[in-house]
């Protein structure tokens, strides 16, 4: 059995395990945009990057059950782990310049690009079914034993410990308000000016909404048309990140033609969202932020619920006024009035 030692030490770890993972999500570089979450901001180590590599390749499944294997049998399960390794080097070698200079941060991401979003789902769900059953579902039991073997703790309230911790360490920090851009009038232009002014309205708006988004602590998850949502920890961060879409889109707009000009529409909402993956989240509030922005405001505006308008502290100079009614999904809705 295990001494008030072997305690001590356990405990440190999970402390210091812990820690790290509060300071890590804390940093803004980590929360501001997709690439400070995926890629550490660019700025990690090779050190770094080679024991995270190591640290999450390495799991119960090979303390404990490769190493059991390997002293009951011999060491031929090793060329499973000598193989990876091959592989390993081949893809650093060959197929990671490739994914760098593609900008993406995620194997699905590369097949949506390369193929269709349906060749992203795909992957997706295979890889979450294929690790479930073959990956996690071994991790969990490795682990119930060891709990069993070393601590005398029954096997499935160890399972469930395991399941518990892990899950409270993958969503530490979860993002929880949710901002939807729309513009105006886009499709009647669409109609007018033909699929070339379609792209080059696209693509301008990205331009002008993608630093500030990024800037203001956001994570751009997904783009539909000319729609973009974005995800942000903080709904004050949220409010004043639309606040400079609008004045930078204005700014923009009075110094091209009408049909040149970007018009947003903003909706925002605030509150318990489910997050699927990297690419997408549900929730009542998300539905009501879509809604506000996408049918309900008008060019320039800024319409927020009621969860919102609870949740922060009006920046200076800003009021907020009543809507008549509210979206499906929240109790109150507002117009958000800026400078």
């Amino acid at each position: 059995m295990l001494t008030t030692l072997d305690w001590a030490v356990i405990a440190g770890y999970f402390v210091i395990v812990f820690a790290v993972a509060f300071a890590v999500t804390r940093r803004r570089s980590t929360r501001e945009s997709a690439e400070g979450y995926f890629l550490g901001s660019r700025n990690s180590g090779w050190f770094i990057i080679g024991a995270s590599l190591f640290a999450s390749n390495i799991g119960s499944e090979h303390l404990v059950g490769l190493a059991g294997t390997g002293a009951a049998s011999g060491v031929a399960v090793a060329q499973f782990e000598i193989l990876a390794s091959l592989i390993l080097l081949l893809l650093g070698w060959f197929f990671v310049p490739f994914y760098l200079r593609s900008g993406v941060f995620t194997m699905p991401e590369f097949l949506e690009r390369r193929y269709s979003p349906a060749a992203r789902w795909y992957l997706a769900v295979i890889s979450i079914v294929g690790y479930v059953l073959t990956k996690i579902s071994v991790t969990i039991f490795a682990g119930g034993i060891v709990f069993e073997a070393l601590m005398g703790i029954d096997f499935w309230t160890g399972a469930m410990v395991v399941v518990v911790i892990t899950g409270i360490y993958t969503i530490f920090g979860g993002l929880r308000a949710v901002l939807y851009t729309d513009l105006s009038g886009f499709s009647r232009r669409v109609a007018e000016f033909g699929v070339i002014h379609f792209l080059q309205t696209i693509y301008e708006s990205h331009r002008l909404l993608v630093p500030v988004i990024q800037y203001g602590n956001g994570i751009l998850l997904k783009t539909e048309g000319d729609s973009l949502m974005v995800i942000y920890r903080k709904p004050d961060d949220a409010v004043r990140s639309a606040i400079a879409m609008q004045q930078r889109c204005q700014r923009h707009s009075a110094e091209h033609k009408a049909e040149d000009q970007v018009l947003l529409c903003i909706g925002i909402g605030f509150g318990e969202v489910l997050r699927i993956g990297d690419d997408d989240i549900f929730g009542a509030e998300v539905n009501a932020a879509c809604k506000l922005g996408e049918d309900t405001a008008k060019a320039h505006e800024i319409l927020i619920t009621g969860a919102v308008a609870q949740a922060i502290a009006l920046p200076d100079g800003c009021r907020v006024e009543p809507l008549a009614e509210a979206p499906p999904g929240a109790d109150q809705a507002f117009r958000l009035v800026y400078r």
